[in-house]
């Protein structure tokens, strides 16, 4: 499911990416919620935006209260997923909750990446900031 489009309502939850080298593709978050894969291709929602000056912002809507985790990405070719070399991504990716991609990190998981969505009010949607790298 695709959720970056207008509404009516204010968004739940904006993610903002930043860490982008340039405008090429476009920028991609996922969200996942409580027992998803990470690393499965398709998550609970999905937004994909333009960047613009080395940031992007995608919103989801109608979402309630609880857990979730997103994953974002720079789709530098357009292709809709995270392409990968010798196992490990080849675009630019960012997680939630800090999580940093190494070799001593492991692979993200939900638990790893989980954070709590709480809005301050239901005209304000809750404001999450992810660094591609």
């Amino acid at each position: 499911m695709i959720m970056n489009t207008n509404q009516p309502n204010p968004p739940s939850l904006v993610v903002r990416v930043s860490g982008f080298k340039h405008a090429g593709g476009r920028a991609i978050a996922k969200l996942y919620r409580p027992g998803d894969n990470v690393l499965a291709k398709e998550g609970s929602a999905m937004a994909r935006v333009e960047i613009r000056d080395g940031v992007a912002e995608c919103a989801f809507f109608g979402l309630p209260e609880g857990p979730y985790a997103v994953v974002a990405f720079h789709d530098e070719n357009d292709n809709g997923v995270v392409d990968h070399r010798l196992g490990l991504p080849s675009e630019p990716i960012g997680f939630s909750n800090g999580f940093r991609l190494s070799l001593l990190s492991g692979r993200p998981t939900f638990e790893k990446l989980r954070f709590e969505l709480r809005r301050p009010s239901p005209e304000v949607p809750m404001t999450l900031a992810i660094e591609v790298r």
